[in-house]
């Protein structure tokens, strides 16, 4: 036991205090070891076996006594895993970060969905709710024989952007395989939104960006969004399975670093004037002195005034620095991050890409070696 129970014991006890204790008997608990009974969920470290191997061979009481302990905290954890799948279970997440990215996972199963309306339409005794949650858009159908007439009546007047909550079962459209949507058997309001100025009809650019904090509700885009976060996620990925250090430079700098007057000024204390970063290059620069291989991933401003799209105010750059690399690295660098970021976008969102109508044969064609002139 010793050093190898306490380390793995001390990673899982806050898992095993917050979610097993609280929805298993207090009584078989107290039988156990709760040190032993915690070793159950670290199953993939070494440490686990080392625990039982290293009892002492002839002890065969206390191997045995161990042994229960194992398959006694395995009927505990079997319990508590149970509790959890519950619907009614909080620490069963499915309506808000499930439902819309794999629906297909909880077809038949009650669930519950928190988000907007984002349109909504009616034939007869049926509505039609098109629900937004964060992770994705489903419909809702609610018919008044499941829900009743004033809940039916209630979701009749709803208006575009109301804050609601939608209980039901995730079941496959009838006329749509692959498709799922969600029957509708509760509904309650949490706010309801009044003159939403974005509706379904087409708006001008410049309405749009004028309202860029309720446009970004628009799945087009929600999907660059993702496609966003999953570019950034890929870039760190990429730089960190290569050995990279991460290593964030200043936004307030001194000077330019590319010897250019296009630069941002910004007032400083005691009079003095600073300026928005263009590039973390000079110091990353230094740091590859100390470390080797280093990156830094951050915003970056050009005071360049132009309306086309060649120009970019601000916008986020990635630069790595290393030491005793020549142009074949630099090139097998640039080539490695390109075709990893572009695959990790093609492995994840592939939903986001046909929102944004992205022809992906083209990213498909992306491969590594590039041509070498």
């Amino acid at each position: 036991k010793g050093a190898v129970s306490d380390v793995v014991a001390s990673k899982y006890a806050g898992f095993f205090t917050h979610h097993v204790l609280p929805h298993v008997g207090d009584r078989k608990i107290n039988q156990l070891d709760k040190r032993t009974l915690m070793l159950l969920f670290s199953s993939t470290l070494p440490g686990k076996r080392k625990v039982v191997d290293g009892i002492d061979a002839g002890a065969g009481q206390q191997r045995q006594h161990v042994d229960q302990h194992f398959a006694d905290g395995a009927d505990l954890a079997a319990k508590a895993v149970a509790v959890a799948q519950q619907p009614q279970n909080p620490l069963r997440r499915l309506g808000k970060d499930q439902v819309n990215e794999e629906p297909q996972r909880h077809e038949g199963q009650p669930v519950t969905i928190k988000g907007w309306l984002t349109n909504r339409r009616s034939s007869g005794k049926l509505h039609f709710l098109q629900v937004r949650d964060g992770s994705g858009f489903i419909q809702a159908v609610m018919s008044k024989a499941a829900v009743g007439d004033a809940v039916f009546t209630t979701a009749d007047h709803l208006s575009q952007e109301s804050a609601i909550v939608v209980t039901g079962a995730v079941k496959e459209h009838p006329k749509h395989p692959g498709n799922y949507e969600l029957i509708a058997s509760g509904l309650d309001v949490v706010s309801e939104a009044h003159d939403f100025p974005i509706t379904p009809k087409e708006h001008g650019v410049d309405y749009l960006m004028d309202r860029r904090h309720l446009w970004i509700r628009a799945e087009r885009q929600t999907a660059i969004l993702k496609v966003r976060h999953e570019i950034i996620n890929a870039v760190r990925d990429f730089f960190n399975q290569q050995g990279f250090i991460l290593a964030d430079t200043p936004i307030f700098t001194p000077a330019a670093c590319e010897g250019t007057t296009t630069l941002f000024p910004v007032e400083y204390f005691d009079d003095e004037k600073a300026f928005l970063t263009q590039s973390g290059q000079l110091y990353n620069e230094a740091k590859a002195m100390a470390l080797g291989k280093v990156y830094a991933f951050g915003p970056t401003f050009r005071a360049e005034k132009s309306k086309t799209r060649r120009h970019l105010t601000e916008f986020w750059m990635v630069e790595p620095e290393m030491a005793y690399a020549d142009l074949n690295d630099v090139i097998t660098l640039a080539e490695g991050l390109v075709t990893f970021v572009v695959g990790r976008v093609l492995d994840r969102r592939q939903k986001e890409l046909k929102t944004l109508e992205r022809d992906t044969s083209k990213l498909e064609a992306v491969k590594a070696p590039f041509p070498r002139l």
